[in-house]
């Protein structure tokens, strides 16, 4: 069948960039023409221009005060290095080349009415997060027309409570989907009650996929020795002490990947990194220390020991506890040791891959289903 994925391609981010890659792939391993729709939600597009600048009002030019503080945000504003500029590049280029393949032109809404295919799948980024997409984007409702199967894969959104607004429209939106399915498990529970439908919980798209996948995507990296890897989603003391603890430990050296660069110079920082290069440094680490998701879904996928280094987040909680390796979540310098984790891994990855088997085989029931009813 043919098939189009309406996700956060372009976002720069490595999760969102390889769950979309990763549902694509696993599409069209089951025999369909699958593709990813280069349709963009401005709120998201803007988060991601090659040249952001500091916002600047009237006031912040009239009055001293004010003007010093625009001068001093423009000054050290993180979008200016010339890292983020490459960094842009980097995930422009695989945006365009891999998950585009090359076409590059950008669909609209009216496009996605008049375009020949037998239905969508939205998912599996926070596409029902309001707050990012500056309000409730119909688009990956798949409100705009009747004629073809609509499927959610592990769609998301940040805060699983809704309010009255959001009960009536998941409510209404939702009874026209032939199969939903979301990535949180409270997050079901809510759309459940809301619509009152059987909403079923995935993994990330991103975990339907094994290391030798995504071997295939990497791209080389200067470093050849032995090396602990800190990936920060977002920056945090904490993982920081936590990351230099275990470096000390083993004896290596520490490289931390950023989506900026800080101003300590004595870190080895990396701020411009690539999808293909991402991929590498999680492959080719000794140990790894992050307060990402996905962090966390690639050091398992390669099967390099880790810490999570985070204090509150849900998705990460159920993801470890689900597996089994919920003692990997800490925060305090003093719970490192720097185990190997080889029994704890070849558990994991039973239950991982159960937990595979359960989610394509939600997709390919609901694409059964649709192509039964034609």
């Amino acid at each position: 069948m043919k098939i189009g994925i309406l996700t956060f391609h372009n976002a720069h981010n490595y999760g969102a960039v390889m769950q979309a890659y990763a549902l694509r792939t696993i599409l069209r391993r089951m025999g369909h023409e699958a593709c990813i729709i280069n349709y963009r939600n401005q709120a998201i597009e803007n988060n991601y221009l090659k040249k952001l600048r500091v916002s600047r009002t009237k006031c912040s030019v009239k009055r001293p005060k004010s003007f010093l503080k625009y001068w001093k945000e423009w000054r050290e504003c993180r979008y200016k290095q010339s890292d983020w500029g490459r960094q842009c590049d980097k995930f422009n280029e695989f945006i365009n080349t891999v998950l585009l393949e090359g076409n590059e032109k950008r669909i609209y809404e009216h496009d996605l009415t008049e375009m020949s295919i037998d239905g969508f799948i939205c998912g599996s980024d926070q596409i029902w997060n309001a707050s990012l997409t500056g309000g409730l984007d119909k688009v990956y409702f798949l409100d705009f027309r009747e004629d073809i199967f609509k499927i959610s894969y592990g769609a998301s959104r940040y805060y699983t409570k809704l309010n009255d607004f959001e009960k009536e429209y998941f409510r209404e939106k939702l009874q026209a989907f032939d199969a939903v399915s979301v990535r949180e498990e409270q997050l079901a529970i809510e759309l459940s009650k809301a619509a009152d439908l059987d909403i079923k919980t995935v993994l990330d798209p991103s975990l339907l996929l094994d290391e030798a996948d995504y071997i295939l995507l990497e791209k080389p990296v200067k470093e050849k020795s032995k090396f602990v890897l800190a990936y920060y989603l977002c920056e945090d003391e904490m993982l920081d002490e936590c990351a230099r603890k275990a470096a000390e430990i083993l004896a290596l050296p520490l490289i931390e990947i950023h989506f900026y660069r800080l101003k300590d110079k004595k870190r080895y920082q990396i701020a411009d990194c690539g999808p293909e290069e991402f991929l590498t440094y999680f492959h080719k680490a000794e140990y790894i220390l992050t307060n990402s998701f996905h962090g966390v879904a690639f050091s398992v996928i390669f099967s390099r020991p880790f810490y999570a280094v985070y204090n509150k987040d849900a998705r990460k909680d159920n993801f470890l506890k689900k597996i089994g390796l919920e003692k990997r979540k800490i925060y305090s310098v003093k719970e490192i040791t720097c185990d190997t984790m080889t029994e704890q891994f070849k558990a994991a990855k039973e239950i991982l891959n159960e937990e595979k088997k359960n989610s394509i085989d939600f997709i390919e029931k609901a694409i059964s289903k649709c192509a039964e009813r034609g």
